[in-house]
């Protein structure tokens, strides 16, 4: 008897120990060792096989508390009314596809605001497809229209792409949500958990030209040779020898150095991308911002020319003089007629901007050759600049937001997973964390900048993103005298603030669908 006791206590000792850390090894397999010197015995160090298991049971018991949702909104996207929801429609330059929720059928006169949910995912997951009963339930009970886009998630995207992909979706939305029936100029931007954090991003992004009119007290500094080529130390986050190989993703052009990710003109068309980007940056705004390529609404047909075409980045200042080399390179080789059509543009364009006068004459090149057109200037489309773009933006709502990366890292160290978290890659390692934390950045600031309406929503039981990644926000927020206002929403965690509004008998259903109700009527 007391031997068969023995027997069964080794094999629990045995089991509590071989389980873990199989579990552990094979996530390291997986995710990719940590690339320092003692690899091994930090990634089986006994605090972190510990941590990782048991962030590994709270996602089993996650995914088996809504394991009836996902029936039911697999089901739902599957047969929903086509004549409510539109699918697939493809928009910007990274080959990404959005869905519009519609509360009735299409009616294009109906003038209504326009809701952007951004899913979240840990930058590395997540599928618009899964939040069809929440986008339709806010569709039905605030009168709005829904967009929710797919995003570029790693590895098929960085942070820029992720970033850039949702001012990207913004200008899809200003160029054809009318058609629609909704109101271009009034949208509010609603992102959860990662999407968040990439949501207010990018609203600092379309705030881009402002921020730079303030004096900074943080300034990305590239280590040497990031300019040239983007190369970075995983130190402890990579499966391939500690540095990022060139991708081969068609994103050869994703930021790795730059401070900020948007290029545009003067009359808000995008600035051709092999003659002027930030250093080493991406061009949020590629070709996305050109109308005559956006999605059809009958068809969601979108092609971006300028996808995958492995543009090499250069400094922004070489840019500039490459430019410029270039152009007069061009009209010395087009001779006189270049330069005279030059003359006749500068012209035409004086005459634009003193009013339309003249406007109804048509205009003829006199010269010799026929074949060459003169295009005038109330002919070429005016495309929303930045500054459009972000008065289109009235609010945003943030649904237990990351904002600062530096933080979150720490709060997945103490869980033990930051080594098989996707985050420090999907943001160019530690170095970068600054740059892309929108509580540093505002902190940065020490001014109020043209932000829209921010409300934060957390709950008090969120242990994936803790309360204070919102309390510490809000405060660097009111610290520029910005307009906030945070909602604890008591014994909510990380999953319920979200997914609870797929349907309207769980919990916390009434209490954040009132939420984005106020904050939509509020802006109306």
């Amino acid at each position: 008897m007391i031997l068969r006791m023995l027997r069964g206590a080794l094999v629990l000792v045995s089991s509590a120990i071989i389980i873990p850390y199989t579990i552990a090894i094979v996530s390291n397999i997986l995710h990719g060792w940590p690339q320092c010197k003692n690899r091994y015995s930090r990634a089986l160090n006994p605090r972190k096989v510990i941590g990782l298991n048991y962030v590994l049971l709270q996602m089993l018991r996650d995914k088996t508390t809504f394991l009836f949702l996902y029936l039911k909104w697999k089901k739902f996207y599957k047969n929903a009314d086509p004549s409510r929801l539109y699918k697939n429609l493809a928009f910007g330059r990274n080959d990404c596809t959005l869905d519009i929720y519609l509360p009735w059928e299409r009616n294009p006169a109906a003038n209504l605001p326009v809701v952007i949910f951004v899913y979240g995912g840990a930058w590395s997951s997540g599928n618009k497809s899964s939040y069809g009963l929440l986008c339709t339930n806010i569709a039905s009970h605030t009168q709005s229209i829904v967009v929710c886009p797919n995003y570029s998630t790693y590895p098929k995207g960085y942070v820029d792409d992720m970033i850039q992909d949702v001012v990207d979706c913004i200008s899809w939305v200003i160029d054809n949500i009318q058609e629609y029936g909704g109101d271009k100029n009034k949208i509010i931007l609603i992102g959860h958990s990662a999407g968040a954090h990439l949501s207010v991003m990018a609203i600092l992004e379309l705030l881009h030209d402002e921020r730079l009119s303030v004096q900074s007290t943080f300034k990305f500094t590239p280590a040497l040779g990031q300019l040239e080529e983007l190369s970075f130390a995983e130190s402890h986050y990579g499966k391939r020898g500690g540095l990022l190989e060139p991708r081969n993703d068609g994103h050869q052009d994703s930021s790795g150095s730059s401070e900020s990710f948007a290029v545009v003109s003067e009359n808000g068309s995008s600035v051709e991308q092999g003659l002027l980007t930030d250093s080493g940056g991406t061009s949020l705004f590629g070709s996305s911002l050109n109308s005559d390529n956006n999605a059809n609404p009958e068809n969601g047909a979108s092609v971006s020319e300028n996808e995958g075409n492995g543009q090499e980045r250069v400094p922004h200042e070489e840019n500039k003089e490459g430019a410029a080399e270039i152009e007069n390179e061009t009209l010395a080789a087009e001779g006189p007629l270049s330069a005279e059509n030059n003359g006749e543009g500068q012209t035409n364009q004086g005459s634009h901007s003193e009013g339309s006068q003249g406007d109804d004459e048509e205009e003829e090149d006199s010269g010799d050759n026929d074949s060459v057109i003169t295009v005038r200037p109330k002919d070429i489309d005016r495309h929303a600049t930045l500054v459009d773009l972000c008065k289109a933006v009235k609010a945003f709502i943030g649904l237990a937001g990351v904002y600062s990366i530096k933080d979150h890292f720490q709060h997945e160290s103490w869980r033990g997973i930051e080594d098989v978290s996707c985050m420090c890659r999907a943001h160019y390692g530690e170095d970068h964390f600054a740059r892309f934390s929108p509580k540093e950045i505002i902190h940065s600031l020490g001014r109020c900048l043209s932000l829209p309406l921010m409300v934060l929503v957390h709950g008090t039981e969120d242990y994936v993103s803790p309360l204070s990644a919102t309390l510490t926000f809000a405060e660097a927020l009111s610290d520029i005298s910005a307009n906030v206002k945070v909602r604890v929403i008591p014994e909510c965690n990380h999953y319920e603030v979200c997914l609870d509004l797929m349907d309207r008998h769980r919990k916390f259903y009434s209490h954040v669908m009132g939420i984005i109700m106020e904050t939509i009527s509020a802006v109306s």
